[in-house]
C-alpha cells in the first residue's frame, strides 16, 4: 500500500489520530510548497536564531517567523536569542523605543529591503548598545525621520557605549536628527564598515575615547564632520580610517577636546576619497589649547588620500602634533576659491613628501609655521619631492614665521607666482625651485619672467616646432630669462635653482 504524502508527514510528526494528523500535515505541506514557490528566501526560526517580521507581512512570512509584531518585538527577540542571532525580514518596522543590543548578539536585516523608521517624536536613539561586547548590527536601512523629531539634540541613530568589538556594517543610515553613528566610551576594536550615511544633521561617524577602531569603506554625507575620532581625558591608542568616500561640509577630523589631557596615538588615514568639502578642511588634526589643554596627537600617517574640488584647506594641523607623515596624497582644489593645499602648524617632527597638488586657488600649496599670530610653531619638518602645478597660486611652498629647522628638499613647483617663500629660522634648503612655460618666438630677444625670485642656475629650452632654435640671448637675472627664437615658432622653457 502506498501512503499519501500527507500520511507520511503525519507519521514523521508522530500523530496518532489519522484524520487530524493528515489535515495538519496537509497544511504544513502547503506552507512548504508556498515557501519553495517564493524562492525559499526566508530562514526558519530555530534555536539561537529568532526571526522577526511585521503585521503587514504575508501569511507565509508570518508563519515562518518567531515574532510578527514588527518593531515592538525586536527587543523581545534579542532577549530570547541570547548569544545568538535576530533576523528581520524585509519590510517596514516602526521604532517607538530604542532597540537594545545584547552581548554576543547579531541583529541583521535583509539589506536595504529591511527598513527601520523612527516614529514621530521618538527623540531617542534607534539602536543602543551599552556595555555589551561583540554586538553586531548589519544589513538594513535606518531612517532617523529627522523632519518629525522635536528634541533631536544628542540622540543618535546608532549609539554604542562601552561596547568592545562591536560591529556596524552594511547599513544605510538616512536623515539622522543628530549624529548617524556614535561609538563611545571605550568601545575598543569596534568596526564601522561599508555603511552609507546620508542627511545627518550633525556628524556622520563619531568615535570618542575608543582605541583600535576601524572605519573602512563607508560613504558619508553629513552637515558637520563626516568622520571624527576624538579623545578627551582618556587616550586613544590606534585607529584606521581607510577607503571611505566623504562628501559635505567637513571631512575627516582627529580631535583632542578643549581643556583635556588625552592623547591620540598611531592613527592611519589612508586611501580615502574626500570631495566637494565646503567648510574649513578636508582632513584636520585639531588639538584645541585655548583653555590650557595638554593633549597631543602623535604618530599620525595621512597617506594616499584623494581630495578633490575642495573649497577649503585640504590637510590642516593646528597645535600639539608630533611625528606626522603626510605622504603621496593627491589634492585638487576649486581654482579661485579660498582653497589651500597642506598647512602644518604646531608640528614637531613632520614629513611632507610625494604629494601632488593642483589648482588650489589663491593660498599656499604647502605651508609650514604659525597659522595666526604666534600660535602653532613647527620644528624639524621635511618638505621634499612634492609636485605643485597650480596656476594663480600665491606661493608654492611657504615657510612661515615660527618654522624652525625646516628641511626643504627638492620639489617641483610649476605655474605659481612665488615658488618658495622663506621666513623661517635655520631652514635647511636643498630645494630645486623651478618654473616652466611655453612661448612663441618673435625673431627678436624676448624677456620672460621666470618667477623664481632669484637668478636661476639652469635654463632649459626645447623646441615644440623644429625650426624654433630657441637659445639664451643674454644671461638670466633674478627676474627674467632672455630668449631668442624663430618668429612664430613655439618652444618650451624651464628655469630652476638648485
Amino acid at each position: 500500500m502506498v501512503q499519501s504524502i500527507e500520511a507520511s508527514l503525519a507519521q514523521l510528526l508522530g500523530y496518532t489520530s489519522q484524520q487530524s494528523a493528515e489535515a495538519s500535515a496537509a497544511e504544513l505541506l502547503a506552507l512548504v510548497q508556498q515557501f519553495n514557490a517564493a524562492g525559499g528566501v526566508l530562514p526558519f526560526g530555530r534555536s539561537a536564531t529568532k526571526v522577526v517580521t511585521h503585521p503587514a507581512a504575508s501569511a507565509l512570512r508570518q508563519a515562518q517567523a518567531d515574532y510578527v509584531l514588527g518593531g515592538p518585538d525586536i527587543n523581545a527577540a534579542i532577549a530570547a536569542a541570547g548569544a545568538g542571532k535576530v533576523e528581520l525580514t524585509e519590510g517596514d518596522f516602526d521604532i517607538a523605543s530604542p532597540v537594545l543590543g545584547a552581548a554576543t548578539t547579531t541583529l541583521k536585516g535583509q539589506g536595504w529591503a529591511t527598513v527601520l523608521t523612527a516614529i514621530a517624536n521618538l527623540n531617542d536613539y534607534m539602536i543602543h548598545g551599552s556595555a555589551v561586547a561583540d554586538f553586531f548590527v548589519s544589513a538594513m536601512k535606518l531612517d532617523g525621520n529627522k523632519a518629525n523629531q522635536s528634541s533631536p539634540a544628542n540622540k543618535y541613530v546608532v549609539f554604542l557605549d562601552n561596547c568592545d568589538r562591536a560591529r556596524v556594517e552594511d547599513l544605510w543610515v538616512a536623515d539622522a536628527c543628530h549624529m548617524a553613528v556614535r561609538v563611545d566610551n571605550g568601545s575598543d576594536e569596534a568596526r564601522v564598515e561599508r555603511n552609507r550615511i546620508t542627511g545627518a544633521t550633525s556628524d556622520g561617524i563619531k568615535v570618542i575615547g575608543s582605541s583600535g577602531v576601524h572605519i573602512i569603506r563607508n560613504y558619508v554625507e553629513a552637515a558637520d564632520d563626516a568622520i571624527a575620532l576624538t579623545a578627551s581625558n582618556s587616550d586613544v591608542l590606534g585607529g584606521l580610517i581607510q577607503r571611505n568616500t566623504v562628501k559635505g561640509a567637513r571631512g575627516i577630523k582627529l580631535n583632542v577636546v578643549d581643556n583635556t589631557s588625552g592623547y591620540i596615538y598611531d592613527v592611519e588615514i589612508s586611501g580615502n576619497r574626500v570631495f566637494d568639502v565646503t567648510n574649513t578642511y578636508s582632513i584636520v588634526l585639531l588639538v584645541t589649547t585655548s583653555t590650557g589643554a595638554t593633549g597631543k596627537i602623535v604618530g599620525t600617517t595621512i597617506m594616499g588620500n584623494r581630495i578633490y574640488n575642495t573649497k577649503s584647506t585640504a590637510i590642516q594641523t593646528f597645535e600639539n602634533v608630533e611625528i606626522l607623515n603626510v605622504i603621496a596624497n593627491i589634492i585638487r582644489g576649486h581654482s579661485g576659491d579660498n582653497a589651500g593645499g597642506i598647512s602644518l602648524s604646531g608640528v614637531i617632527d613632520g614629513l611632507v613628501e610625494l604629494n601632488q597638488i593642483y589648482d588650489i586657488g589663491i593660498y599656499q600649496a604647502i605651508n609650514v609655521g604659525y597659522y595666526t599670530g604666534t600660535t602653532g610653531p613647527c620644528a624639524d619638518v621635511r618638505v621634499a619631492d612634492n609636485l605643485v602645478d597650480s596656476l594663480g597660486t600665491a606661493k608654492g611652498i611657504n615657510i612661515a614665521n615660527g618654522a624652525v629647522d625646516t628641511d626643504l628638499g627638492p620639489n617641483t613647483l610649476k605655474n605659481v607666482t612665488t615658488p618658495i617663500s622663506d621666513a623661517g629660522t635655520r631652514t635647511r634648503r636643498a630645494a630645486r625651485k623651478e618654473n616652466s612655460g611655453t612661448s612663441s618666438g618673435t625673431g627678436a630677444q624676448q624677456t620672460i619672467a621666470h618667477g623664481l625670485a632669484e637668478t636661476p642656475t639652469r635654463v632649459y629650452l626645447s623646441n615644440i616646432e623644429a625650426a624654433a632654435n630657441a637659445y639664451q640671448s643674454a644671461p638670466a637675472d633674478a627676474t627674467n630669462i632672455y630668449i631668442l627664437a624663430g618668429s612664430g615658432l613655439d618652444y618650451v622653457w624651464k628655469a630652476e635653482v638648485v
